[in-house]
């Protein structure tokens, strides 16, 4: 019954659905007339059965039509006097106002009853539709996280590799503490509800000024300007983690001797390619810079987003860390 009351095919189409309301009064007529004196004092009952099942099938507005013609036909045909609008007091009003009380009642009551299903079960379809998308995200969030982990997995990996001693061993864990840091940073950042119509450039700002503010470094400017966001999540936390490993050398590099400087960071398109850049106003690039653990990690990003990654002298000086990446992967 609940999903006749729901589906009411032809409501959606006014012209079947009023032709569907005649057919119904049609038929509910004919079968009176020719039940004649067997129905007795019973002139409505087939008319109710028509008001009904039009509601259900149709709606209430061809009901209204069937209920109209319903009563004049009832009126003038099978009240006494027949064949006749005059009506005896009080039985003939009282007959004519019952069927309208129940006609127009059941008709109330029914569409009332399609509405509430019919709003229960887009609501059914929009929560179904939330659950999907939240699943959604935690299977690409089950993804990232993974993917983060084996990242560090690679690094820490990379990192033994280059212990000498304990000093080394000691340093490679203060690095790798620093780096799960940031990779919870990032995943924190790009995940949170509250920073979802931040923008990325935003998230960038935020992770990079933690870094800073860690390393004791609250006098140093930072700029960020994203021109154009990543182009899926994937990128985006590659691409936060390479900024943030570019702020990691040049907190090492460009502001190893004082608090102060400026740090900039830009993601902007270049014709097919975007393009992310972290510049200081430091020393410059040097041997230990160019061949540091930083900039190996770093090139392992961009070989993952398909793209290049480059370390220059900037214009104006300092250092500039650039990479390069496919726009549209």
């Amino acid at each position: 019954m609940q999903r006749i009351l729901r589906v009411s095919p032809l409501r959606d189409r006014p012209a079947a659905g009023f032709g569907f309301g005649l057919l119904s009064f049609v038929a509910a007529f004919a079968l009176r007339y020719w039940a004649g004196e067997a129905m007795g004092n019973l002139p409505f009952v087939t008319f109710f059965l028509a008001g009904l099942v039009t509601t259900v099938v149709a709606g209430w507005r061809p009901a209204v039509l069937v209920i109209a013609l319903s009563f004049f036909a009832s009126w003038y045909f099978f009240l006494q006097p027949f064949a006749s609008f005059a009506l005896p007091w009080p039985q003939g009003y009282i007959a004519l106002g019952f069927f309208l009380a129940v006609s127009v009642s059941e008709t109330v009551v029914l569409a009332f009853l399609q509405r509430t299903l019919e709003e229960l079960a887009r609501e059914r379809e929009r929560v179904e539709a939330l659950l999907r998308h939240q699943k959604h995200l935690y299977h690409e969030l089950q993804h990232r996280v993974a993917n983060g982990i084996q990242s560090l997995a690679s690094i820490l990996s990379i990192q033994a590799a280059t212990i000498a001693d304990a000093e080394d061993a000691e340093q490679a864990l203060h690095d790798a503490a620093q780096r799960l840091r940031g990779v919870a940073a990032v995943h924190r950042r790009l995940h949170d509800p509250e920073l979802a119509g931040a923008g990325f450039g935003k998230v960038l700002e935020g992770l990079a000024r933690d870094m800073l503010d860690n390393a004791g470094m609250e006098d140093v400017t930072l700029e960020v300007s994203v021109a154009v966001p990543p182009p899926d999540q994937d990128s985006a936390t590659t691409l936060a983690m390479v900024a943030l490993e570019a702020c990691s050398n040049a907190i090492k590099h460009a502001f190893a001797e004082g608090g102060t400087g400026h740090l900039r960071i830009t993601l902007h398109p270049e014709g097919d390619r975007l393009v992310l850049t972290v510049r200081d106003d430091g020393p410059g690039p040097g041997p230990a810079r160019e061949g540091s653990l930083g900039m190996t990690i770093m090139q392992g990003f961009a070989q993952r987003l398909g793209g290049e990654v480059a370390l220059g002298h900037a214009a104006e000086g300092g250092a500039v860390l650039r990479l390069t990446m496919p726009r549209n992967r």
